[in-house]
């Protein structure tokens, strides 16, 4: 892996560090494959590399939301969590659906 490019600006605001929640590399790698297997051929909005630099980034506020948001995109597909991967990335979509619950009540 290559160093964290530096994405955020002068006075750019960071996520706190408790905030920076991703799942295990396993997992991560289980939910891309699924995002770039069923979304990418369709609707190509985020490359291989953007993600991989996101990844690297995750106290930018885009880039945390950008992986959680492929993560997520993928956690759509799993198949009844056959395997580790996939009970985790089952666990991973719950944990994001309660999320987008906690934001839609505050907003």
């Amino acid at each position: 892996m290559g160093s964290p490019v530096e994405l955020s600006g002068a006075g750019a605001v960071d996520v706190p560090v408790d905030m920076r929640i991703l799942p295990d590399s396993a997992t991560r790698a289980h939910l891309t494959d699924l995002y770039y297997k069923n979304h990418y051929l369709t609707l190509p909005m985020v490359q291989r590399e953007v993600l991989r630099v996101c990844e690297e980034n995750i106290h930018i506020p885009h880039c945390l939301f950008l992986c959680n948001a492929v993560y997520f995109a993928g956690s759509l597909f799993l198949n009844n969590a056959t395997s580790s991967a996939e009970s985790a990335g089952e666990e991973y979509f719950l944990h994001g659906q309660g999320k987008l619950h906690q934001f839609q009540m505050i907003h």
